[in-house]
């Protein structure tokens, strides 16, 4: 059986340029002065470690305002503001109609990404969304896709990873995952990582065919 696990942001969704500027931005709203390349540290980090590694670097006693200003604002973001990369619904319209089960494993806490499905009328598309809290596992470790796998119930010499993080893809090649690279703007520096990496490489979804990905099932 075949399958499909997206990430979410910078893959499905166009996101990162928040991402690569929300500890910038929470951090001068508070009077701090940050690298502006901040984010580069965090890489690899879910929100609650990135809020405990900036209230440490900052030395600000107040975990609580750090988390709160975050919070907002992305929640606002998933809400009201991001939208579907170009040709996204029209993949995932042909992947329905040829009856490949996807889902989603993604960093992002399931409180901002279903709402934000709902509100791009994809949510029903996913058989489930995997997040690190709902299956406490952290996406760079390579039991994160596994357990997808598993829950997906496809064949994994038929189950494509979908991703735009250097960090991620190098967790689903550890695994012998076959891995579709996404180039993001906003991921300049690991752009020739990402395609000597990834068995395919696109930067729209209007590059990839499908019968590319089934050749083998």
């Amino acid at each position: 059986m075949r399958g499909i696990i997206f990430d979410l942001d910078g893959t499905l969704i166009d996101s990162m340029y928040l991402w690569n500027t929300l500890a910038y931005e929470v951090l001068v709203d508070m009077g701090y002065n940050p690298d502006k390349n901040i984010h580069k540290e965090l890489k690899e980090k879910d929100m609650k470690e990135s809020i405990m590694y900036i209230k440490e670097k900052f030395n600000i006693e107040d975990v609580n305002e750090i988390a709160k200003t975050t919070y907002n604002k992305m929640k606002y973001f998933y809400e009201f503001e991001f939208e579907l990369k170009p040709n996204v619904k029209e993949f995932l319209d042909i992947l329905r109609e040829d009856n490949v089960k996807i889902c989603i494993g993604t960093t992002t806490p399931e409180e901002f990404a279903i709402p934000l499905l709902k509100r791009l009328e994809i949510e029903d598309y996913f058989e489930f969304i995997q997040t690190e809290d709902n299956v406490k596992i952290k996406k760079n470790d390579s039991r994160f896709f596994l357990k997808a796998l598993e829950r997906l119930g496809t064949d994994k010499e038929c189950t494509w990873i979908f991703e735009d993080s250097l960090y991620a893809i190098k967790t689903s090649k550890e695994a012998d995952f076959k891995v579709v690279g996404i180039g993001d703007k906003h991921s300049k520096d690991e752009l020739t990582e990402i395609e000597e990496m990834s068995d395919i490489y696109i930067e729209k979804f209007s590059q990839l065919g499908v019968d590319e990905l089934w050749r083998n099932c």
